[in-house]
């Protein structure tokens, strides 16, 4: 049962990212959909850095059952709300609609996809791994560093919301060389606290 709930919120979630992606770029003009793009998503890694404790701690007074139910009603009023709000784009016609696979097949996708795969796969890293990391540089507890993961994610959506419509491919490939760094200094120092609190940020 658990694993069928973690499944089935994962599809959600992996949906919902995806759509809200699109909506943001539709929603605005051309020269400001970058930074449309870089916001959205990044709320899903503030309401992991947040939500982690913020589940644990409801979850410890009222049980586990508590913690689930809580997110249930402002999930019930986003729905009410997204009718009410969000603009009802049209679909793609059915004559329009192209095959992923051909999607796929146009020049220059793989590269972007490989890209993606790489940047999530190291991002994926640091909540897998940031509870043992923490405890291996001595820290109690992974608040503080969830805590410095959230507040760079901030720092990190100003950034590219300033950038990223300029110097799309600098800002890009930035992001790539500071995921390498981190992944280095994580395999050879996390050991030491201000490494590992480094590390994380960037």
């Amino acid at each position: 049962m658990t694993f069928s709930a973690r499944l089935v919120a994962g599809v959600m979630g992996g949906t919902l990212w995806a759509m809200l992606v699109g909506y943001a770029a539709r929603m605005l003009p051309a020269e400001r959909r970058g930074r449309a793009i870089a916001i959205v998503p990044a709320d899903i890694t503030l309401a992991l850095s947040l939500g982690l404790p913020a589940g644990t701690a409801p979850a410890d007074a009222l049980g586990r059952r508590a913690a689930f139910a809580a997110p249930a009603v402002p999930a019930v009023l986003l729905v009410v709300g997204i009718r009410r709000r969000v603009p009802g784009f049209a679909g793609e016609a059915p004559g329009e609609h192209v095959p992923l696979l051909r999607v796929a097949a146009l020049p220059g996708i793989g590269t972007v996809l490989s890209v993606t795969l790489t940047l999530l796969v190291g991002h994926q890293v640091m909540y897998t791994y940031g509870a043992p990391l923490a405890q291996h540089a001595g820290f109690g507890r992974t608040g503080l560093v969830l805590l410095v993961f959230g507040a760079a994610t901030v720092v990190g959506i100003r950034v590219t919301g300033v950038l990223v419509d300029r110097h799309l491919r600098r800002t890009l490939l930035g992001a790539l060389a500071l995921l390498a760094t981190a992944m280095l200094a994580l395999g050879a120092y996390a050991g030491h606290a201000a490494v590992l609190l480094v590390a994380v940020a960037l």
